[in-house]
């Protein structure tokens, strides 16, 4: 079996494994930012209540 470099094409199976394993980091990062904005929003909102 040979890489990607060697190469410089994909056959199907790799291709296929390739954009699964994009396909999973993307939903990753989507439910990593979400809990991020969520505890960014918690924190501007105790913030707001200290200032005033």
């Amino acid at each position: 079996m040979t890489t990607f470099r060697q190469t410089g094409q994909l056959n199907t199976a790799q291709g296929i494994a390739l954009i699964r394993i994009i396909k999973r980091e993307i939903t990753q990062s989507k439910r990593i930012n979400r809990i991020l904005i969520k505890r960014n929003r918690a924190i501007q909102t105790k913030r707001c209540i200290l200032n005033r």
